[in-house]
């Protein structure tokens, strides 16, 4: 949804492509982008996406008709669909099931789209694509789902143009996080999954770690997937080795990979934090992580 200030801004300088979802946004297309090129923005099945979009974003299939009716009544030039299926299933990838679908329902509406007097030109696939291989389906796996259900709906010769919007895709591997560990308390009510569940462990101490990053810096979208990865610092004779009650202590810095997609970019100094410094490091040095002394991957 848009301004009106927005809209007009866009039309001083020759802007032309916008999205409506409902019959308030044509409104004021009308009166303020008449000759706007737009886009319809379909509302499809993300409830297994962590990010769900469809409750704010998108029209249901049952009200397109109708939409598309108003448009032409009003003569504005609706040019095609898109849709967001959300984003991130586990550590930000979506089933490619998801894509299927909703592009099964962008067919259903370039069908109502004709019915409607118009030829859409236009399909947007949207974002939501993994950047990185860490999640249940890569992005290769993705876009053969995706590739195949196009060539079957949307062919070349349909004469289509189809886009998307992978940002997520371009810059979540790009970036690992660094923290350091700067505190612990012991927290009897704490759940801890793994030690929680194991018999035996019921009395061992719980843990809680204070890290130099939070949801007002890196952390400000939810995280809530972690695949941990230990890193062995060094090894060591059981018999000689003398048991520690943790294994993570004050001053330990834990990476977490993969940080590139709404972190940095969504933090902020509130409360007089300040953000993370950059290193940048060549591909091939990436070996500098699991060198480092006291060093855990997450």
């Amino acid at each position: 949804m848009k301004q009106r200030s927005h809209l007009r801004f866009a039309r001083e300088h020759n802007v032309p492509l916008t999205v409506f979802d409902s019959m308030d946004e044509l409104v004021k297309i009308k009166r303020e982008f008449p000759e706007a090129k737009l886009v319809l923005r379909l509302q499809v099945d993300d409830s297994k996406a962590r990010h769900q979009f469809g409750p704010k974003f998108g029209t249901p299939m049952a009200d397109v008709p109708a939409l598309l009716e108003t448009a032409k009544s009003q003569e504005l030039n609706v040019i095609g669909v898109c849709f967001h299926v959300g984003v991130g299933v586990g550590v930000g990838v979506l089933e490619a099931s998801a894509f299927v679908d909703a592009i099964e329902r962008a067919k259903q509406a370039f069908t109502m789209g004709l019915n409607a007097g118009y030829k859409f030109t236009l399909l947007n696939l949207g974002g939501g694509f993994a950047g990185d291989d860490l999640g249940p389906v890569t992005f290769e796996a993705a876009a053969r789902a995706i590739n195949g259900v196009l060539d079957q709906l949307f062919p070349e010769s349909s004469g289509v143009k189809i886009i998307s919007e992978p940002g997520r895709y371009f810059v979540s591997a790009c970036a690992t996080l660094s923290v350091n560990v700067i505190g612990r308390k012991v927290d009897p009510e704490l759940t801890v999954s793994a030690q929680s569940s194991a018999e035996g462990n019921a009395d061992l101490p719980r843990y809680m770690y204070v890290v130099n990053d939070g949801r007002h810096g890196s952390f400000s979208t939810p995280h809530l997937c972690v695949v941990s990865t230990p890193v062995v610092l060094k090894t060591a004779n059981a018999d000689e080795s003398k048991a520690v009650p943790c294994s993570v202590w004050v001053g330990d810095w834990i990476a977490f990979p993969s940080m590139g997609a709404y972190s940095f970019a969504t933090g902020s100094t509130f409360n007089g934090f300040s953000l993370h410094g950059e290193l940048r490091v060549k591909p091939t040095e990436k070996s500098l992580f699991k060198a480092t002394n006291n060093f855990r991957v997450t």
